[in-house]
């Protein structure tokens, strides 16, 4: 369980995607 919590903190706010303009999804929900 621990490393589904590290898998999914690390792709919120660490890992850019490239359909939120290489943003992470955490830049782009709170930029609002």
């Amino acid at each position: 369980m621990a490393g589904l919590l590290t898998y999914f903190t690390l792709y919120n706010t660490e890992r850019p995607h490239q359909n939120l303009d290489y943003q992470t999804p955490a830049e782009v929900h709170f930029s609002c």
